[in-house]
C-alpha cells in the first residue's frame, strides 16, 4: 500500500473511533450510571450494573420495567458475554492506562478502550467485523429507539 492510502486509512479509523466513542460509548456509560443510581434509590443497591449477575438484572428488568424502561435494553447488550462485569469495566475504561502507567481521565480511557476494540475488529476476519456490527446495532437500539 502506498503512504497516502495508509494515512487516509489511519485518519478514517481515528474518526470512526471518535464517532463510536461519542455516539455509543459515552451515552451508554451515562445510561448505565443513571440506571444504577435509580436502582440504588429504589432500595436495590445489590443490583448494580457490572456487579450483579445477568439473571438478577434480567429479573429486575421484568419487575421494574415501568420504572426503569432502559434496564431491559442494557441487560440485552450485557448478555453478549458471560462476563458482564468485565465488559462494563472495559466500557467505562477502568482498565485503560497510559503508556507511563498513570490512570487516564474517563474520557481518554473510553477513547483508548474504543481504539483497542476497533483495532481488534479491524484486524480480524469478516466474522469479527460482523460481531462488531452486531454490538453496534444493539447499542444503537439501546440508545436511540
Amino acid at each position: 500500500m502506498n503512504r497516502q492510502l495508509l494515512d487516509h486509512m489511519d485518519s478514517w479509523t481515528a474518526k470512526f473511533r471518535n464517532w463510536i466513542n461519542e455516539t455509543i460509548l459515552v451515552p451508554l456509560v451515562q445510561e448505565i450510571e443513571s440506571v444504577s443510581t435509580q436502582l440504588r434509590r429504589m432500595g436495590c443497591p445489590e443490583l448494580q450494573i457490572g456487579e450483579a449477575s445477568i439473571s438478577s438484572l434480567k429479573q429486575a428488568a421484568l419487575v421494574k420495567a415501568p420504572l426503569i424502561p432502559t434496564l431491559n435494553a442494557i441487560v440485552q447488550y450485557l448478555d453478549l458475554t458471560p462476563n458482564q462485569e468485565y465488559l462494563v469495566e472495559r466500557i467505562k475504561g477502568a482498565w485503560c492506562r497510559r503508556a507511563n502507567g498513570k490512570k487516564t481521565s474517563v474520557t481518554a480511557a473510553r477513547s483508548c478502550w474504543c481504539g483497542m476494540l476497533m483495532a481488534e475488529h479491524l484486524n480480524r476476519s469478516a466474522a469479527g467485523m460482523r460481531a462488531a456490527l452486531k454490538w453496534e446495532r444493539r447499542l444503537h437500539n439501546l440508545l436511540f429507539l
